[in-house]
């Protein structure tokens, strides 16, 4: 590890290269500002959620380091006014770009250090004027 956030931009990254289809990824702060991101959609927004920090045995090394697993946050956004009351036509166009979002993370070995990345529990989806928020989180597991 030679940030302690590095893996930020190497997400960005794999996320245009293994889903075209999704045509803008950003960062956010939090998934607070969800709502405050109006982009020409779909999108993808990617967060830090935090880190989990293991304690007990095999929690630590003798170095005084510690083994964390970072939480990410990957939301697949998309726009569709069509049945914007019930949100069938969002999820409909959002389904293909979480499966091929799920396929490009799980399992994924960001950099060396790491542990392949693996699905955690996220929130549920958010709708707000015809936009679709639909969360997903991977976690890896670090020494620091």
């Amino acid at each position: 590890m030679d940030e302690y956030l590095e893996l930020e931009p190497l997400i960005v990254q794999r996320w245009q290269d293994e889903v075209p289809d999704i045509k803008n990824v950003i960062s956010i702060a939090d998934l607070d500002d969800i709502g405050e991101v109006k982009q020409p959609a779909p999108a993808g927004i990617v967060f830090y959620d935090g880190d989990d920090v293991l304690t007990g045995e095999g929690g630590s090394r003798d170095s005084g380091s510690q083994v964390i697993d970072q939480r990410w946050g990957l939301v697949v956004a998309v726009r569709n006014v069509r049945n914007i009351r019930g949100g069938a036509s969002a999820r409909q166009e959002a389904s293909p770009l979480i499966l091929a979002t799920i396929t490009a993370f799980a399992g994924w070995t960001p950099k060396k250090g790491y542990r392949a990345m693996r699905r955690g529990s996220a929130p549920g989806p958010a709708y707000d004027k015809g936009y679709a928020y639909f969360p997903l989180l991977f976690t890896t597991r670090v020494f620091t």
